[in-house]
């Protein structure tokens, strides 16, 4: 029998993938990239942005990782190890390099690219919550990449792309799951902290 967090991935899925027409894919994107920069805006000066190669109709963090490049930002592309207990490791990565099928068929870099420890990270979702809890594919590549960070006291900013028709405010949470820093989407940029400082 399914789980009610399974069933909520069935269902989100479908609704994302729904989501097929190329323009209004091209403007909503247009408005997340805006929101990102707004996130970021108060930086004083570009880092390491870690991003991911979209599937199954995921925002397209490639070229939202494009716009940050140009803007001086150094940039990279995640990586699963098995040796690293199923977490993620995160290459660089160049708009124009080349890339490799990885886990899952995603898109990685190639393994002679360098590892990077990113400052800011853009995460890929099924749903959110408005307080930024993420519903991710249940794999929990990003729960445990996010839990070792904390243990080698790495700070690093997350973001969640979605679009805004994935919020849901009945995800189930368990106590595993990490939340985002923020969460933004084609409307709405969504903070876990409501004006307070991270």
């Amino acid at each position: 029998m399914q789980s009610e967090k399974t069933k909520q991935r069935t269902r989100a899925l479908a609704k994302r993938l729904e989501f097929d027409d190329p323009d209004q894919r091209a403007d909503s994107e247009r408005h997340i990239l805006i929101h990102v920069s707004q996130v970021l805006k108060d930086r004083t000066a570009p880092g390491i942005v870690a991003g991911y190669a979209p599937i199954r109709g995921e925002v397209d963090a490639l070229k939202i990782l494009t716009a940050l490049y140009q803007q001086g930002y150094e940039i990279s592309l995640p990586k699963i190890r098995k040796e690293c207990k199923d977490r993620l490791e995160f290459g660089v990565h160049h708009p124009d390099a080349e890339l490799l099928e990885g886990h899952h068929g995603i898109l990685e870099p190639l393994p002679d690219r360098n590892l990077v420890l990113p400052e800011i990270l853009l995460v890929p979702l099924l749903g959110f919550t408005p307080e930024c809890q993420r519903l991710g594919y249940g794999a929990g590549h990003y729960d445990r990449t996010l839990a070792y960070f904390k243990s080698i006291h790495h700070k690093v900013l997350t973001i969640g792309l979605a679009y805004d028709f994935q919020k849901n405010d009945d995800l189930v949470v368990e106590k595993h799951d990490q939340p985002l820093d923020y969460i933004v989407t084609e409307k709405n940029i969504y903070s876990r902290y409501k004006g307070k400082s991270i």
